[in-house]
């Protein structure tokens, strides 16, 4: 995790004021990060409490949705990725809307994109689905 930290400073002595990470970080990873750019762990609600500004492509919101019995708890990060979406509870979104709009952060809802790398068309198809463009 010495890593992290060190990639961390570099980047701010490089001027850099913004990190962006994926969504594959690990926890451990993150509070790596978290530690050396003086912020919080991973997770929306941490997130938030962290005053992150932006969340970007949902996922970490969608994992704070996961129902308490989904049963895709243990797969594998691609099962979880493509089926998470159909395993959600929509009763936790009122505890989370809330915390984000107080703490001001921006939520970007790529996640629309989920559809596209994972339909199973070939990119011939989805090129020749596409509209023209002037």
């Amino acid at each position: 995790m010495e890593i992290a930290g060190k990639l961390v400073r570099e980047q701010k002595a490089a001027g850099y004021d913004l990190l962006k990470l994926q969504e594959s970080t690990s926890s451990a990873v993150y509070d790596a990060i978290v530690k050396a750019a003086n912020k919080v762990e991973v997770g929306v609600r941490r997130a938030i409490a962290a005053r992150q500004k932006s969340i970007d492509h949902m996922d970490i919101d969608l994992e704070s949705l996961e129902a308490d019995d989904a049963p895709i708890k243990c797969a594998d990060a691609r099962t979880r990725a493509r089926e998470l979406p159909f395993h959600v509870d929509e009763r936790k979104i009122p505890e989370l809307v809330p915390l984000a709009r107080q703490a001001g952060a921006w939520n970007a809802p790529t996640m629309a994109l989920w559809e596209v790398f994972y339909n199973g068309a070939t990119g011939e198809a989805i090129r020749d689905g596409m509209p023209e463009v002037c």
